[in-house]
C-alpha cells in the first residue's frame, strides 16, 4: 500500500518485500553500493545502499501516523511485522555523506546504541526515538559536532540512561534535543550541560527521573 510508506523491510521465508519501495527510503542517488546486514524478525538480511546517499530513513510508522492513512489493519500486527531489530553493522561508516539517520519507532530489543556512530561526523540529524535501544548512551555521540537534531527518547520498556552529560558540550550546533524517558538521575550536571549549548532552541526532558532540586537562576533559558 503506497500511501502507508512502511519504512521497513518485511522478510518472510527469506524473501524481500518493500511497500511501495519504502526502501527507496528517501535515499539520494540510489546506486548499488554498501551492503548493510541487519536482522528483521530474526532473519538476517541485507540492504544495498548507495555510498553517496545523504539520508537514511528506516523507521516504522507510529500508531498515530498509521491510522492517519486510514489503515484498517491492526497496528500491533503491523508494528511487529515491520520493525527493524538486530545488530547494526559498522558498514554504516562507509556512508561518508550521510547527514540524516532515522531509526525511530523500531524494536532493537534493548541493544546499546553503537559507539561507532560517533565517527559519523557528517550527521546533522539523528533520530532514535522509541527505537528500543537500552543501556548507557555512548559518550562518543559527543563527537558529532555538526549535529543539529538529536532525539534519543526512550521507548519506556528498555532502560536507557546516562551517567553524565559532559559529552553534550561538544554539540555546539545542536538546536533540538529530546532525552525524554532517558534516566538522567545520575547526571547531576545536566543543567550545566544544557547551558553550554549555544544553538539549542527546543528541549524535551519528560520522564527523566530528575528528582533533585533545580536552580535556573544562572541558566541561559528563557521561560517566558
Amino acid at each position: 500500500m503506497e500511501a502507508l510508506m512502511l519504512a521497513a523491510l518485511k522478510v518472510r521465508e527469506k524473501l524481500f518485500y518493500s511497500s511501495s519501495l519504502a526502501l527507496k527510503i528517501l535515499l539520494t542517488g540510489f546506486l548499488l553500493g554498501i551492503v548493510m546486514w541487519i536482522a528483521v524478525n530474526g532473519l538476517e538480511s541485507s540492504v544495498i545502499i548507495s555510498p553517496t546517499c545523504s539520508e537514511l530513513h528506516l523507521r516504522t510508522l507510529s500508531e498515530e501516523e498509521y491510522y492517519a492513512f486510514n489503515a484498517s489493519g491492526d497496528y500491533d500486527e503491523y508494528w511487529e511485522r515491520s520493525t527493524f531489530r538486530g545488530k547494526i553493522s559498522q558498514s554504516l561508516l562507509n556512508l561518508k555523506h550521510l547527514k540524516c539517520l532515522d531509526l525511530s519507532n523500531n524494536n532493537f530489543e534493548g541493544i546499546h546504541i553503537p559507539k561507532f556512530l560517533g565517527s559519523m561526523k557528517s550527521l546533522r540529524y539523528l533520530n532514535f526515538s522509541g527505537a528500543g535501544f537500552g543501556g548507557m548512551i555512548p559518550h562518543q555521540l559527543g563527537n558529532l559536532s555538526n549535529l543539529q537534531y538529536l532525539n534519543l527518547e526512550g521507548d519506556g520498556y528498555y532502560e536507557i540512561y546516562v551517567e553524565n552529560l559532559d559529552w553534550l558540550s561538544s554539540l555546539s550546533s545542536l538546536e533540538f534535543l529530546d532525552l525524554s524517558s532517558v534516566n538522567l538521575s545520575k547526571a547531576l550536571d545536566w543543567l550545566d550541560a544544557m547551558n553550554k549549548l549555544p544553538s539549542l532552541v527546543e528541549l524535551h526532558l519528560s520522564y527523566c527521573s530528575l528528582s533533585h532540586k533545580l536552580d535556573f537562576s544562572h541558566s541561559n533559558f528563557d521561560f517566558s
